[in-house]
């Protein structure tokens, strides 16, 4: 059901605002990414844990090329090929040999 929650999220991100559009979307369970022309990305939804976001600027990001999202974690590919990933980390999917998240 988390599922179809996120998917309808990211179908109503052109209705954000005005002039808000975004060229790729990745979904996970309880966070939706969206990648916008000028290579930022933006999140909605929660990292496992405290309240939900609302549209908010993954910061430092930018020039992102791909993005995808996991079950509360992102993943976002740069133009100069660095991979970013961020978010939960209770199962160490973000690759650092640790269990702690990383905002």
């Amino acid at each position: 059901m988390k599922r179809v929650a996120a998917l309808a999220l990211a179908l109503h991100i052109g209705r954000v605002a005005a002039g808000w559009a975004a060229v790729d979307v990745g979904v996970g369970d309880d966070l939706v990414l969206a990648r916008r022309a000028d290579g930022t990305v933006w999140a909605w939804g929660h990292y496992g844990s405290g309240p939900p976001m609302m549209r908010a600027p993954v910061a430092p990001l930018e020039d992102v090329v791909a993005i995808a999202a996991g079950f509360t974690f992102g993943v976002a590919l740069t133009r100069d090929s660095t991979v970013w990933v961020w978010g939960d980390n209770a199962r160490g999917q973000l690759g650092d040999d640790g269990l702690d998240g990383c905002p």
